[in-house]
């Protein structure tokens, strides 16, 4: 069976609908020692939720580690990985699903500090109203440089040259940062410092070069530049492939965007895995493989992927038993896809 046959695209009955986004943000700065286990935020008793989170640390050796009770309300974990070009520091982000009415927490290991600490990102929430009142956007060319207040910051690097590289400075900050298209940097600033991107070009860098820095202020209600798509398949038995679903539609021009995925099997005794698979033309992700396994074991896959999606072109994904079932039938799951344009 080869699964990259060109197929029909169908709908399939499912929720597909814009989600409300609302800013998640927890500093924690000048830390002297090891945190214990923090809430960042709460999910709501009435149903489980999807978050988008991102980990920076400033100039420090001391690990973070987010925990959360997923959809099958098992206790799961996630530190992002030790970036040794920023000097000191661990950044990440990370997709996950939290269950009704439990936290996500976060806490630390290693070295007493002192050190500052960010957690911040998206939560979304079906058809509820936006909360971006506190999130701005910066599209920075090359060469360009906006000034920003210390804080959290989601950089973005949108090229299409795969020999562009950019670097990002800033004054009194440790170290540079050197970024190769697509790459996502979570970045935070201390409080106090005012943070400026020089963006400046190595290698071939043109016009359609661009960086995204978004920021993220106090948390408040309200639009923001931000917009959202989201498609979840919950507790459900029907693997879909070969049936593709829609989930974005660029227009007539280019759209950057976030793809964020997450499935999960309810734990079972079978063999039978599901498999999640994105598709759009000339993807590029930055893992391997392009599908995601939800394991009879309960284990939630999750991937967060960043693409610039050409003009008139399609995200789409599809589900399939990964045993050579193909689709039909299969072990209870559930699937969720978030999709932010930026």
């Amino acid at each position: 069976m080869n699964r990259y046959l060109a197929i029909i695209t169908l709908l399939l009955s499912s929720a597909l609908a814009h989600a409300g986004i609302s800013e998640i943000k927890a500093e924690y700065p000048n830390q002297t020692h090891p945190m214990a286990a923090t809430t960042v935020v709460t999910t709501g008793a009435s149903s489980d939720a999807s978050y988008l989170l991102c980990i920076a640390n400033y100039d420090s050796p001391v690990k973070p580690t987010l925990e959360w009770t997923d959809e099958n309300g098992t206790l799961q974990s996630w530190s992002p990985p030790f970036v040794p070009a920023t000097g000191y520091g661990y950044y990440g982000c990370h997709f996950l699903r939290n269950h009704a009415g439990a936290s996500v927490t976060v806490s630390t290991a290693g070295s007493l500090g002192p050190y500052s600490l960010a957690v911040f990102g998206f939560g979304f929430w079906p058809n509820q109203p936006q909360k971006q009142g506190g999130i701005s956007e910066t599209e920075l060319g090359v060469d360009g440089q906006a000034k920003m207040p210390g804080g959290p910051y989601l950089i973005i690097f949108n090229g299409d040259n795969s020999d562009c590289e950019i670097v990002l400075a800033a004054p009194g900050l440790p170290a540079s940062y050197t970024l190769t298209a697509p790459a996502i940097l979570p970045f935070y600033a201390g409080a106090g410092y005012v943070l400026t991107e020089k963006i400046s070009g190595i290698g071939t860098c043109d016009s359609s070069d661009q960086v995204a820095v978004i920021s993220f202020g106090t948390p408040s209600a309200g639009a923001g530049p931000l917009k959202d798509y989201e498609y979840d398949l919950l507790d459900w038995t029907n693997a879909s492939y070969p049936y593709e679903k829609t989930v974005f539609t660029a227009g007539d021009n280019a759209a950057n965007l976030i793809l964020a995925t997450n499935i999960a099997e309810q734990p079972n005794s079978g063999t039978v895995a599901v498999e999640l698979m994105p598709n759009w033309p000339g993807q590029n992700l930055p893992v391997t493989p392009t599908d995601f396994v939800a394991e009879p074991s309960g284990a939630p896959a999750s991937v967060l992927v960043f693409t610039s999606l050409p003009a008139n072109d399609s995200v789409e994904f599809w589900t399939f038993n990964a045993t050579g079932r193909g689709w039909g039938l299969s072990p209870t799951y559930s699937a969720e896809v978030d999709v932010i344009q930026f």
